[in-house]
């Protein structure tokens, strides 16, 4: 039955293989399913002596906690142990809204403060539940997520040494069983009507152990070193149970020779006292048809120093081929990092679908942006069964393109064991199984077989690692190419800008000194107030020109600095500017001021510009037109004070200060007019200016150079009622 709900989120299945011990496991399952349910509990029981101890709770404790069995037959959890098949019960107090996925049975509700139940096994060790005080709390979907989940718990608990616990098991059989000889049940404890009939005598409650774990007890005579095997032998090593056998002849014939030496060299190390304790993987050899096998033993001596040594060996080969495949994976992905495109991606992800994973039917299909999922990389097998890669579009009505295209939209992960099980499929393909994984906005991941149930849960966990690993690549990859688009777009403005700078300074500049000689001549020869006229308008004509190149050569960072003293880089930018109507304070501490690392040639454009912007539109202009200069060129409110200097042409005189700030920092500031709260953010566009005469260039500027120090500025209003600018970060 294909597994309809929402998936199991992949950083769960990460923590699943990366727990480090069982608590983890059990941990990590409580963790996601109190985060994804809506349940006030959610628990793990495990069998303890035939009945199921809760071993772990998460949620609200006040239902239930560690400790409590349940091992009841009427009670719906040990039905689905029992039985296998998950329950869903909508009302714990109406049976009749049930829905047990079981053969039968008789069914009760907890007479508890628990309305609603979902239950499902954890294994073949136990069951894991989640619980509401709501009726009606769980869906279908729920159901189908807590499977999946529980598949992956018990998936990762067969990473682990589970021989021991078996060991453990067949202990507390043995210890049950002489316990009980001269006992019968405790009083008023409940038997378990329903649960299979279990074996009372000892060594069938050990056989029973070893049969349904397929585990083998083995026992060796370290003095003649002679071998005894109990338990499935015949079906793990086609010997018979029980039969002395010679040690050493035993290796020869069974153990893998790429082992024989590490199995020999565990027994001689008891022989020769050095551990009472072995622990051990190896092979045994296939005969004819038979395919190699991994066990692990583990064994201990019965006395220190001689006796027998007794061990269990527990059958590995599942457990060895997915720590294979995962160990492939991590191979594989690592090429995903490399991958720069989706097509690189694409085929890394098929290769290791196929080496790595062995799932030979494999296809990554990406969305081309209209309507179709195109195969972008395919296994060599799908090109043998299909012949031509499928391509699967949104409007073509094909049942198979719907369904694949559903599964893309809906993005949630599609497992098909038989295609027959749906109508839509049907005998429409020669697939029989399959697992669709949606790749977020990219498109889906799609493996397959010809023959039905041919994935396990190993399978579908490992698909999501890879097709997470996928989605992590795909969003590096589109990342990366819209980043080499911006720096071509970049690239690109900035040959248009030189192209600019180049017609600026050479097509413009030679022109305009031309006629300014010349009307510089005819004045010399003439006079005349036209001539006048013209020549302010062409040195203003040379002045934007001039700013114009200035700021366009602004936009490289600065790399290469030198130690500047500010005092010296003040008076000169000052006396670089037209400061008949102004006076400036400098406010440094010592003969030189403050030292900086800068670009010497570019801060003096900085304070240049600070200062002629408040010289040129602070001394000069009206009181009318005082506010309307101050937004470009750096002056306050208009009414914050009275000036009592003035130029030799009567104007008032505009103050400048300059000092350092409180840590990394510099100001400069005046007592103009100011510049309103709502229009100190724009002060710093390009060409943003209210004054008939400016060209919008010159705070802009500033900024640029600031920031290409990786410095910091910014606009408030001074001391002297007038405007302040800021620079902070300085070194």
């Amino acid at each position: 039955m294909a597994h309809t709900g929402a998936p199991v989120e992949p950083s769960v299945v990460h923590d699943l293989l990366a727990a480090a011990a069982p608590p983890d496991v059990l941990q990590v399952v409580l963790d996601a399913a109190v985060c994804r349910l809506p349940a006030d509990q959610c628990a793990i029981a495990l069998d303890s002596n035939g009945e199921l101890e809760t071993v772990a709770t998460a949620g609200d404790t006040a239902l239930d906690g560690p400790g409590r069995r349940c091992g009841s037959a009427l009670d719906h959890r040990s039905i689905v142990y029992h039985e296998g098949n998950s329950c869903l019960v909508a009302d714990l107090t109406d049976t009749r809204r049930t829905t047990v996925e079981s053969t039968g049975g008789a069914k009760s509700p907890r007479q508890e403060r628990v309305r609603s139940l979902l239950c499902v096994p954890l294994g073949e060790i136990g069951i894991l539940t989640a619980e509401a005080t709501a009726t009606g709390a769980f869906t279908e979907r729920d159901r189908s997520w807590l499977e999946q989940l529980a598949t992956y718990a018990s998936s990762a608990l067969d990473r682990f040494q589970l021989e021991r616990f078996q060991s453990e098991r067949v202990q507390s059989s043995i210890a049950t069983n002489q316990s009980a000889t001269n006992q019968t049940d405790a009083p008023g404890r409940p038997t378990d009507l329903d649960a299979p009939e279990r074996p009372t005598d000892l060594d069938d409650r050990v056989s029973f152990v070893l049969n349904a774990t397929g585990s083998v007890l083995w026992e060796i005579d370290i003095t003649d070193e002679s071998l005894r095997m109990y338990g499935p032998v015949n079906r793990s090593y086609s010997i018979t149970p029980g039969r002395r056998y010679d040690f050493q002849q035993f290796i020869d014939e069974y153990i893998h020779p790429d082992d024989q030496a590490s199995v020999r060299g565990k027994l001689e190390a008891v022989v020769r006292g050095e551990t009472d304790e072995i622990a051990v993987e190896y092979r045994i050899q296939g005969h004819g048809t038979e395919k190699t096998r991994w066990f692990r033993s583990r064994a201990a001596l019965t006395d220190r120093g001689g006796g027998v040594l007794i061990g269990l060996s527990t059958h590995i080969t599942d457990q060895k081929r997915r720590e294979q495949k995962i160990k492939g994976l991590q191979r594989r992905t690592a090429g995903l990092i490399r991958a720069d495109s989706p097509e690189e991606i694409a085929q890394v992800a098929v290769d290791a679908s196929g080496e790595a994973l062995t799932l030979p039917l494999s296809g990554v299909y990406l969305d081309d942006g209209e309507g179709t999922l195109e195969p972008v990389a395919v296994s060599e097998a799908v090109h043998e069964v299909h012949g031509s890669p499928p391509a699967y579009r949104n409007d073509s009505g094909d049942p198979i393109d719907s369904f694949v295209w559903d599964v893309f939209e809906c993005g949630e992960l599609q497992v098909i064991e038989d295609t027959s099980e749906f109508e839509r499929l049907g005998t429409r393909t020669d697939i029989k199984s399959g697992i669709i994984h949606p790749l977020d906005e990219y498109g889906v991941f799609i493996t397959s077989s010809p023959e039905p149930n041919a994935f396990d849960d190993a399978d579908v966990a490992l698909g999501e690692v890879m097709a997470a690993s996928m989605i992590a690549a795909l969003d590096r990859a589109d990342q990366k190419q819209r980043l080499r688009e911006q720096a071509t777009a970049l690239e690109r403005k900035n040959g248009r800008l030189e192209e600019f700078t180049t017609i600026v300074s050479h097509d413009l500049r030679n022109p305009l000194n031309v006629a300014l000689g010349r009307i510089e001549y005819l004045r010399s020869q003439h006079g005349g107030e036209h001539l006048e006229t013209a020549e302010r308008a062409l040195e203003r004509m040379a002045t934007i020109i001039n700013e114009t190149l200035v700021l366009a050569r602004q936009g490289e960072r600065v790399d290469s600095r030198s130690p500047v003293a500010l005092r010296e880089m003040v008076e000169q930018c000052w006396q670089n500017v037209d400061t008949e109507a102004a006076t400036l304070e400098i406010e440094f501490a010592g003969d030189s001021g403050p030292t900086v690392q800068a670009d010497r040639e570019r801060l003096a454009h900085v304070f240049e510009n600070l200062f002629r912007n408040a010289v040129e539109h602070g001394s000069t202009s009206p009181r009318s037109q005082a506010h309307e200069d101050a937004v470009e060129h750096g002056s306050t409110n208009p009414d914050s004070r009275t000036r009592q200097d003035t130029s030799k042409d009567g104007d008032p005189a505009v103050r400048i200060r300059i000092g350092t700030l409180d840590g990394d920092g510099i100001y400069v500031e005046d007592d103009g007019p100011g510049i309103p709260d709502d229009e100190r953010d724009d002060v710093f566009d390009i060409g943003y200016t209210t004054s008939e005469s400016g060209t919008g260039f010159g705070l802009p500027l500033v900024q640029d150079i600031v920031e290409a120090h990786d410095w910091e500025i910014s606009v408030t209003e001074g001391r002297m009622g007038g405007a302040r600018f800021q620079i902070t970060g300085l070194e």
